[in-house]
């Protein structure tokens, strides 16, 4: 794809701008209903968003990039459909087994998925009912993610940390079917095609700029920008126009993080799975490997 040019943002063309100490719940005006929300300081546990952030910049360090256009880094995990030219239902295999251990990428993986069911839980506290319950909808039939085989009838457990102490639970929902860790995403206006009820779930494990740095979140189709913070949470509706502006680079301090977790589902993952339910055979085992997504 040709790269696009830039351009400098026009204030003028805002309706408004979000600052780092805000919440908000964003509702359109015709229809009644949410098209995001902003959400700060989500994680109530600095100690908790500190290993999740260890984990996510684990996922980062030793997973295959899908993101080709930028600086930043995108790392999927969970279920996936496979290449467009190949669709096929299956686990993302994009962890090079041959230079990790089985007993290190089992563990990665349980973290990964234990932190997606943690914010899952949290946005039962958090978010309005209404955002929640279309999102709910739009996973619906899926497998949800489980660090188990489909054919596996253990119950999941759920693993987080507070300092050198682990807290397991077995009564948390489970995340929805994938997700990415990514570090410096940036994408210009752009939305996807599939469920227009689906909903994504960003939060914002680490950044160590200011909003000045890039990165910021906007909802194009509603003049809305959203200046960064860490411990913020992001929903937006995946079917509308959303973007970010570029992050800043310096190459006298190229030390930037603007790193987190993303719950979004591919539009293609539920015809992918219907075939898989209607007998056809594609690999179903959490084990990450050296295939292609």
């Amino acid at each position: 794809q040709k790269r696009l040019g830039i351009t400098v943002l026009d204030q003028l063309q805002l309706q408004r701008v979000f600052t780092e100490d805000e919440s908000v719940i964003l509702t359109d005006e015709n229809t009644g209903k949410p098209f995001g929300a902003v959400i700060r300081e989500y994680m109530g546990n600095d100690d908790v968003l500190q290993h999740m952030d260890s984990v996510m910049a684990t996922q980062l360090e030793i997973g295959r990039n899908i993101r080709k256009d930028d600086r930043g880094k995108m790392v999927l995990f969970g279920y996936t459909c496979g290449e467009r030219k190949s669709p096929s239902f299956m686990w993302a295999r994009n962890i090079p087994t041959i230079t990790h251990s089985q007993r290190f990428l089992s563990t990665q993986m349980h973290g990964i998925t234990s932190y997606s069911s943690l914010l899952t839980a949290i946005h039962q506290k958090k978010l309005d009912p209404s955002i929640l319950a279309e999102a709910e909808a739009s996973w619906e039939g899926l497998p949800r993610l489980g660090w188990n085989s489909l054919e596996s009838s253990a119950e999941p457990t759920i693993s987080v940390k507070t300092r050198n102490q682990d807290h397991e639970f077995t009564n948390l929902p489970l995340g929805p079917p994938s997700g990415v860790c990514a570090n410096l995403y940036e994408k210009y206006s752009h939305y996807e095609r599939g469920d227009r009820d689906a909903w994504v779930f960003s939060l914002t494990t680490n950044f160590n700029g200011d909003a000045d740095h890039g990165g910021t979140f906007y909802y194009a189709d509603y003049g809305v920008m959203v200046r960064n913070a860490r411990n913020t949470l992001i929903a937006h509706k995946s079917s509308n126009l959303h973007g970010t502006t570029v992050h800043e680079f310096n190459p006298r301090n190229p030390d930037l993080v603007h790193r987190g977790m993303s719950q979004t589902t591919s539009g293609r993952l539920r015809g992918a799975y219907e075939k898989f339910v209607a007998g056809q055979s594609v690999d179903t085992e959490p084990i990450s490997g050296d295939e292609e997504e």
